[in-house]
């Protein structure tokens, strides 16, 4: 099974507001082989990867991440 050049690696996640404050979410690979989004997951994508939420089911194949709990990196 081919990994993201990411690997398990902490990445960037989308904006996100928790007690009042804009912070940026935390994902990680699932550890899955590529497969298209569905409309709300995370996906993995960019020169320098970060985390993506998906606005609508895509059709082009990506990395999925899972989210990070913000209370072990807040």
């Amino acid at each position: 099974m081919k990994r993201p050049i990411c690997g398990f690696n902490v990445l960037s996640g989308p904006v996100c507001m928790r007690n009042g404050k804009a912070y940026f979410s935390k994902a990680r690979w699932d550890g899955c082989d590529k497969r298209a989004p569905k409309k709300g997951e995370l996906f993995i994508s960019g020169a320098i990867p970060q985390a993506y939420r998906a606005t609508s089911d895509m059709d082009e194949e990506y990395y999925i991440a899972v989210p990070l709990d913000p209370d072990t990196y807040l």
